[in-house]
């Protein structure tokens, strides 16, 4: 049969149809030639050029077909990641977009017999992450890390993790040095009463100073008192202890300025008891809300992650938990709940996890979600209720 002419409507409407695909049937993968039909396929197996190709993979097959494959995984690999990155995606709709090219490594020319095989291979070697659902494999890519990145990645953790504990016990020192002014303080206003011995040696005084007439001074010092002779050596001791009681002597001032420091001694008292009084009252409205196995965000500013997403794995306390980030599950980090926040699902019908209220850690269904209101209507077996976007969490 004759060729058409070049340019004639017959020639184009060949050459549309060479350009699309056609029948994986009619495929040579040895010679990357697609034929139109059974009868064109038959011509083409029986030619020189086929046969001479297929005598070379009879020759050195394994080496072909390890090569078809490497190429195939890394189309496919390189596909997920650049179009999908880190999104969990149906694989069959990542396989359909691979064979729209006409010149795409066939999965027939590889290893694996079905996409089902190559995902499960893809999984067991960890270079992605395979769920299989209802609606058939679902594939998310995981990126290779190198060993000096899992180390720097370990090292920063551990150094996340110092930093935490070295802050926590500067808090705690900071709070037990406050406790100790607040006590000093509250000490020095309070005066010393005197002991039983110093009341009988001013007793004493008072007798002996109104037997000679004279009247007794509460403000007499070691010479005065050395005129009654033994009695001198008693009497210092008695002022020495009144003195270590008492501690350092008053400078002495108006009746003014003492009123007015009283009052701002009073006032810094009562604020600082009024701001412990405070911090314990919030302590004490805490309640733990963390429930393994939902997403979380990560608000602590200082951290290397701040905004990036979590799943809880472990709860070390009520209030603290073992995390590992989405993007990368070989991170695991340690943060208390105070550093972390719910994650609200976008789309509707999406499965979350009640964290606080009387149905805490009961499963839930979103139906609605309210932005300008804060709220969510959520569907939890046979009935409806209506949260605040804080009162529940995704599910991983």
């Amino acid at each position: 049969m004759p060729k058409a002419e070049k340019g004639s409507l017959k020639d184009i409407g060949k050459r549309i149809k060479a350009k699309g695909l056609q029948k994986l049937r009619f495929w040579c993968e040895m010679c990357a030639k697609q034929c139109r039909d059974a009868n064109g396929f038959k011509c083409h197996l029986t030619s020189e050029s086929h046969l001479r190709q297929m005598k070379l993979f009879s020759e050195n097959a394994n080496s072909i077909v390890r090569q078809k494959s490497n190429e195939f995984e890394k189309l496919f690999l390189d596909t997920l990641r650049l179009r999908h990155s880190t999104v969990m995606v149906n694989a069959n709709n990542v396989y359909q977009e691979i064979i729209r090219d006409k010149q795409h490594v066939h999965m027939n020319a590889t290893h694996w017999a079905t996409l089902s095989d190559f995902v499960q291979y893809l999984g067991k070697m960890g270079k992605a992450k395979v769920e299989e659902t209802e609606r058939g494999w679902y594939i998310q890519y995981r990126p290779v890390q190198t060993i000096q990145q899992q180390e720097e990645a370990v090292r920063r953790q551990q150094q996340a993790v110092a930093d935490e504990q070295a802050e926590e016990a500067y808090q705690e020192k900071m709070m037990q040095l406050r406790q100790e002014q607040l006590a000093q303080l509250m000490g020095t206003s309070k005066v010393a009463e005197p002991t039983e011995l110093e009341k009988e040696r001013r007793e004493q005084i008072k007798v002996q100073l109104s037997s000679k007439g004279l009247q007794p001074n509460n403000n007499s010092n070691k010479r005065k008192v050395s005129v009654f002779g033994d009695a001198d050596d008693d009497d210092d001791s008695a002022n020495q202890a009144e003195s270590r009681h008492a501690g350092p002597p008053p400078i002495p001032e108006t009746k003014e300025v003492t009123k007015k420091q009283r009052v701002t001694n009073e006032k810094d008292s009562n604020s600082k008891h009024e701001k412990t009084n405070k911090k314990n009252a919030d302590e004490e409205e805490e309640e733990p809300w963390l429930i393994k196995g939902i997403l979380v965000r990560i608000i602590k500013k200082k951290s290397e992650y701040f905004k990036q997403k979590a799943v809880v794995d472990q709860l070390t306390d009520p209030f603290t938990a073992q995390v590992s980030l989405l993007q990368d599950e070989s991170i695991r980090l340690s943060f208390d709940q105070r550093h972390l926040e719910t994650v609200v699902p976008k789309e509707d019908n999406a499965k979350v996890y009640i964290v606080r209220g009387p149905d805490r850690g009961l499963k839930a269904k979103v139906v609605h979600v309210d932005k300008k209101k804060q709220r969510a209507l959520l569907r939890i077996h046979d009935r409806q209720v209506e949260l605040d976007l804080d009162d529940f969490s995704a599910r991983y």
